[in-house]
């Protein structure tokens, strides 16, 4: 019998006792396991890159069979595959992380697509899965996200400044895809915001404090290109707030449909200050330190508390801490005679 004759013989017999066949195969490995592993292992390692090449082949001209069989496999035996992926993960982590690394940088844009793909084919499942895992993992996610944010301090700073501009672009992109989403979502969760901030003063604004320092003229740089950015706008801004407060006041005290000072009436709101009726004492320590701008964001978020009231600079000035300015005291004794209110 030649060895083309043998083949044909082989295999007729393998179709015909397909089961038996396998049977003996399964009790065959069972008993010779070891014997088999080393077998394969040396093997393996005499005929490397002819194995290599072989099963590239195979995989190549039997692709869609292949993916076929991975999948089913993976289907049948989930929890087998994912405790073997997990278990070769631990015991390989820097060769793993090496290894991805390595394809990421050399495969970057088919693996961006890659993932840019399968998010989109995903997204509802992904986003449910995603929030589903932080649930449940609350604490754990948090001190993740910490832990790797201090690790990776420099390199997050570094990637942001070289795409900032890519960066920034999606997040526009992206507000204005989901607006109406977004303000839902800020006005929901407004309270619990402001109520995480009160729990947490303290931390925060050490937080605050501990950044600043270590980031001090990092932010100052950021403070001068954005305000040299934004110039014009930022005066607008401050304008428009400065006419908006003003108004409100100047109607409420002296009946006035334009900024004009309660005192004597002079109404050019370059010269117009806001002024403390019961002066500046009697206010909160964190009010005492608001100055123009932030003051009049502060009172317009405040509701346009009382206790304040438009003036020019001269009667601001010249009232001081007391309770009248000189002209609404002379006023005061035309009208009273010789009476006069105390300064």
């Amino acid at each position: 019998m030649n060895k083309d004759e043998r083949k044909a013989y082989e295999k007729a017999y393998r179709e015909a006792n397909k089961d038996k066949v396998k049977a003996w195969n399964k009790a065959y490995i069972e008993a010779n396991k070891d014997k088999k592993k080393a077998y394969n292992k040396a093997y393996n390692e005499a005929n490397k890159d002819e194995r290599k090449a072989y099963e590239k082949a195979y995989r190549e001209a039997n692709k869609d069979k292949v993916k076929a069989w991975n999948k089913a496999y993976r289907e049948a035996n989930k929890d087998k595959v994912k405790a073997r992926q997990k278990a070769y993960n631990e015991a390989n982590k820097d060769k793993v992380k090496a290894w991805n690394k390595t394809y990421y940088e050399a495969n970057k844009d088919k693996a961006k697509a890659q993932q840019k793909a399968y998010y989109e084919a995903n997204k509802g499942k992904k986003k449910a899965y995603n929030k589903a895992y932080r649930e449940a993992n609350k604490g754990k996610a948090k001190a993740q996200q910490k832990a790797y944010y201090e690790a990776n301090k420099d390199k997050i700073k570094a990637y942001y400044q070289a795409n900032k501009d890519e960066l920034s672009a999606q997040r526009k992109v992206y507000y204005e895809a989901n607006q109406d989403k977004i303000k839902a979502y800020r006005e929901a969760n407004k309270g619990k915001a402001k109520a995480y901030r009160e729990a947490n003063k303290d931390e925060i604004s050490a937080q605050r404090k501990v950044y600043y320092q270590a980031n001090k003229d990092e932010l100052s740089a950021q403070r001068k290109v954005y305000y040299e950015a934004n110039k014009g706008k930022e005066k607008a801004n401050t304008e428009a707030i400065k006419i908006e407060v003003f108004s409100h006041y100047s109607k409420k005290i002296s009946n006035s449909d334009i900024p004009i000072c309660a005192c004597c009436g002079y109404n050019d709101i370059r010269f117009l200050n806001l002024d403390h009726i019961h002066g500046r004492k009697y206010v909160s320590q964190k009010e005492k330190k608001l100055i123009a701008i932030r003051l009049w964001k502060y009172i317009k978020s405040q509701g346009y508390p009382d206790g304040f009231q438009v003036m020019c600079y001269n009667c601001n000035m010249a009232k001081g801490p007391r309770k009248y300015c000189p002209h609404q005291l002379d006023r005061m004794n035309q009208t009273k005679g010789s009476s006069s209110p105390s300064y």
